[in-house]
């Protein structure tokens, strides 16, 4: 007897849901690159490990995370099937085995990242950094599956705009290793209070016409 790949994926997510959870918050994200814009409904649970996310895209993606206690990414599967998508990536150490199938293409990468976390949804990871002067993590790009290394500076204390009311946040400089920032860099902004995501605005560059991500809605926490 064996498992179909897709059929593990639905033993582990199983599995996975079983654990004892407690939410830790519910959240809408209104995320726009150039021409287009989706919506993601996150919904991050608590655990004894760590967190356990949930991010489904108005486009039709799915997208499941593990976390450990200071939000760095253990294992993340994607499912997209309009594009073709179903991937699951795992780490081990200090490197990330990456498998599936990726837009109708059969794919097996392992990306080394070394002793960095590994902050998959940034957004949902950001709260463990909020009180450094700087950071340095890895994200795998749902785009084409490379693996980049980010650092986020600490650029002061200022009063946003949200969801039609003024929040306490903090600016964050984001960079991406081996791109000067002359040439590209973008300033996201967390709560004060929580860490919590709020907005991020990507600049134009090299044709690219920008874009960002806000904070819409969120579900208090009980």
């Amino acid at each position: 007897f064996r498992l179909q790949p897709s059929e593990l994926a639905k033993l582990a997510l199983i599995v996975l849901t079983a654990i004892p959870a407690s939410v830790a918050g519910e959240y809408e994200l209104s995320q726009r690159f150039g021409e287009k814009t989706v919506t993601l409904s996150q919904r991050l649970l608590r655990t004894a490990e760590g967190y356990l996310a949930t991010i489904e895209s108005s486009d039709g993606a799915t997208d499941r995370l593990v976390m450990d206690s200071e939000r760095s990414t253990l294992e993340w599967r994607r499912s997209f099937p309009a594009e073709g998508t179903e991937i699951v990536a795992k780490r081990s150490g200090s490197t990330v085995s990456l498998t599936g199938r990726f837009k109708n293409k059969p794919v097996s990468v392992v990306e080394k990242i070394g002793d960095l976390p590994w902050f998959q949804f940034q957004e949902l990871s950001y709260p463990a950094i909020l009180d450094k002067r700087a950071a340095e993590f890895w994200t795998i790009s749902r785009r084409d599956l490379k693996a980049a290394s980010f650092r986020a500076e600490l650029q002061g204390s200022e009063t946003l705009e949200v969801m039609g009311g003024s929040v306490s946040a903090r600016r964050f400089l984001l960079t991406v290793k081996g791109i000067p920032r002359a040439v590209f860099k973008s300033s996201y902004w967390l709560r004060s209070s929580d860490g919590v995501f709020l907005r991020l605005e990507v600049p134009p560059v090299f044709g690219f016409s920008g874009g960002g991500a806000e904070l819409v809605g969120e579900r208090p926490v009980s």
